[in-house]
């Protein structure tokens, strides 16, 4: 995989953004209220594909490896037993979906909203899993969609205008 000299500059640079978005942290139960969807939406609309695959993907290696740089500065292997962790493994399928469906001419804020529901889906159906077969603390659908999507779905609604609004003037800067 070739990267060029701006790439490998910027990659770094976006992953340093999305930690100190992932510090920003309000806890509300097992899916903390953080600023990386933001950044989530900010570099997925922002940079090509390619870009954007590679930074959150490196972003999970870091923390997996343990940098502290997962909401709230938590990091290591143990992280794929949180509850939340599956939202981190959204961010690169998401991101990633966001950066082709803008590439493919979607608008930059249906690409963000289709990009949400996949991030929403993938959250949910992973926390689900870990409550339900490591924690052994079921939870239903209906209540993972209260704690886990629901009190949400404003908060993102505004990231996502503000990070489209962001990234339009971004544009309009590049030569």
């Amino acid at each position: 995989m070739n990267f060029t000299k701006e790439q490998l500059t910027r990659i770094p640079l976006l992953i340093a953004c999305l930690i100190i978005l992932s510090w920003l942290v309000i806890p509300l139960g097992p899916i903390p209220f953080t600023m990386q969807v933001f950044g989530v939406f900010l570099i997925a609309l922002w940079r090509p594909v390619k870009e954007v695959f590679w930074t959150f993907t490196l972003y999970t290696l870091l923390g997996l490896i343990g940098l502290p740089i997962f909401a709230g500065g938590s990091g290591g292997i143990q992280s794929l037993l949180s509850p939340s962790f599956g939202f981190v493994i959204g961010f690169i399928i998401s991101g990633t979906l966001i950066a082709i469906l803008k590439q493919k001419g979607f608008h930059l804020l249906v690409a963000g909203s289709i990009g949400l529901i996949v991030l929403y889906i993938i959250g949910l159906i992973y926390m689900l899993c870990i409550l339900q077969w490591v924690l052994h603390a079921p939870m239903s659908v209906i209540q993972g969609l209260k704690v886990a999507v629901l009190p949400f779905i404003l908060p993102d609604a505004v990231k996502l205008l503000l990070a489209y609004v962001i990234v339009k003037r971004l544009n309009q800067l590049e030569l």
